[in-house]
């Protein structure tokens, strides 16, 4: 564990944040920071404060929740519960984590209102195109024959015996769209909890802000998906959640067109339409599950879905390189290029 009061901004899937002016908080202020690799990616917490044990405890805290969600989500590790549920081949009841359970619904809920644009059954069409080790073309009746096996639908919940079915044998569950901000919020409550009034969680690019810095907002910084050595916006934050979706990070190129992974569950295909979804709204869990979405959905439908939600902002770099913002990021984000 650290402590700094000036800190390297770590990149994310989509966000890098950068903490600017670390170096005018009072000095009987506290800056702690901390950075592991686990759910996959780097984990950067970053918190104020005046009281450096209470700081470092709620860092502690916070990291083991984190490995809690982590042995339920990780579906390459056998030991897990959501690889548990993969290997089932019935279609009776699975009692279920209170976490697995949240996630699933969140996710429903988010697949009720895309149309089906997120979908945590996309397990098999993720394991087809093998982004997680560097990804393959697959043949069209590949990728016709599994997409077959995609539809949320056939994931039943039951809340009140917290319980799942999956209806078909061959439906396998990804909550890769969902656990990172789901890690962020349950990390958001931890802190709260003990008394943190001033903090960053990155996630690999799912952020959740925690309160101002000394009365001044933390400055997000969003990349540019096709400059990822450079930003082309701000976002002053304060009490609120930034995650974004791009086509940069994992990625390949077959006669110079790029194939990523963010995969239309309709199509079995890489979306096409965006580059970057940066989703500005209070609750993680959901901006996560919309980040990932709204690309899918693409620029035109992406927009009229946030439209019609409540206190969900959303910035857009679409592939030919528009810049598409809502009307309420007005005040919060500065174009930087």
């Amino acid at each position: 564990m650290k402590t700094s009061h000036l800190i390297k901004y770590i990149a994310g899937a989509a966000v890098i944040f950068f903490l600017l002016g670390l170096w005018y908080i009072k000095k009987d202020t506290v800056t702690v920071s901390d950075s592991r690799l686990t759910l996959g990616t780097i984990v950067e917490i970053t918190l104020i404060g005046k009281d450096k044990q209470v700081l470092n405890d709620a860092l502690t805290a916070a990291f083991a929740r984190i490995t809690e969600i982590e042995k339920i989500t990780d579906r390459f590790t056998a030991g897990s519960e959501i690889s548990a549920i993969n290997r089932r081949k019935s279609p009776d009841a699975i009692p279920v984590s209170p976490d697995m359970l949240r996630m699933l619904t969140i996710s429903r809920n988010v697949s009720d209102i895309t149309g089906g644009a997120f979908d945590v059954t996309v397990a098999p069409l993720v394991d087809l195109w093998g982004f997680d080790v560097g990804g393959r073309l697959p043949k069209p009746e590949e990728i016709e024959r599994t997409r077959a096996l995609v539809d949320y639908h056939r994931v039943k919940i039951d809340e009140n015996s917290a319980t799942i079915s999956l209806t078909d044998s061959s439906t396998r569950l990804d909550l890769g769209g969902i656990a990172q901000g789901y890690a962020a919020g349950e990390i958001e409550k931890i802190l709260r909890d003990r008394g943190i009034t001033g903090g960053v969680v990155n996630i690999s690019g799912d952020i959740i802000v925690i309160g101002d810095k000394m009365g001044k907002p933390w400055r997000i910084g969003v990349q540019d998906p096709r400059n990822t050595n450079k930003l082309y916006a701000v976002i002053n934050a304060k009490d609120i959640a930034i995650v974004t979706s791009g086509d940069y990070e994992r990625c390949f190129f077959v006669d110079g067109l790029r194939y990523h992974h963010i995969l239309d569950p309709k199509t079995g295909y890489p979306a096409r339409g965006c580059a970057s979804v940066t989703v500005v709204t209070r609750d993680v869990e959901l901006a996560d599950a919309l980040s990932t979405a709204i690309f899918i959905l693409g620029p035109e439908e992406g927009v009229k879905l946030v439209d019609s939600l409540k206190g969900v902002e959303v910035l857009i770099t679409t592939e030919d390189g528009k810049r598409i913002s809502t009307p309420g990021l007005s005040e919060i984000v500065e174009f930087v290029d």
